[in-house]
């Protein structure tokens, strides 16, 4: 979490929930991100876990109260998804960028967190290239830099996209 107070591990049929100062387990949520790497992501203020499904869409889950907020699904042309590599919550908690592995490269998607809707996407064709191992935004959101598992790098400008 934001603050360093859970850790989560993320299982087949659920997802785990530790305190971190002492590793007691706290709660059991009912999700599992299977299939997709095991990412799941934190809104800044800790309140919203940013989970993914099997089905390319996302859950948006209210930690504190232990239920689904929402589910957004990714647009229909994304053809079809492999996985999602990597998840990743701007740090002023107005979008998330999810990077999906496809067959024809990486697709990254971000969606508005406050109109639930897609505000950016970005194509990188990756033959011979692997897929997306790696994500970061810096702190005011402007870039998304990618990384590939055979050492590709490249930088996309976010700048007014929500």
């Amino acid at each position: 979490s934001p603050d360093g107070a859970w850790v989560l591990r993320i299982g087949l049929d659920r997802t785990d929930v530790w305190r971190a100062r002492d590793g007691a387990l706290v709660r059991s949520l009912k999700f599992a991100a299977r299939g997709w790497g095991g990412t799941v992501a934190f809104t800044p203020d800790g309140a919203t876990l940013v989970v993914p499904t099997n089905k390319a869409a996302f859950v948006l889950y209210d930690f504190e109260k232990g239920r689904a907020r929402a589910t957004l699904k990714a647009p229909d042309d994304l053809g079809e998804v492999l996985g999602c590599t990597c998840l990743q919550v701007d740090p002023r908690g107005r979008f998330f960028v999810a990077s999906f592995w496809t067959r024809a490269g990486a697709t990254f998607l971000a969606w508005d967190l406050a109109a639930r809707a897609v505000c950016a996407r970005f194509d990188w064709a990756l033959p011979g290239l692997g897929r997306v191992s790696a994500m970061a935004l810096p702190r005011d959101g402007s870039r998304l830099v990618a990384g590939s598992s055979a050492g590709a790098l490249r930088a996309w400008d976010l700048t007014g996209i929500v």
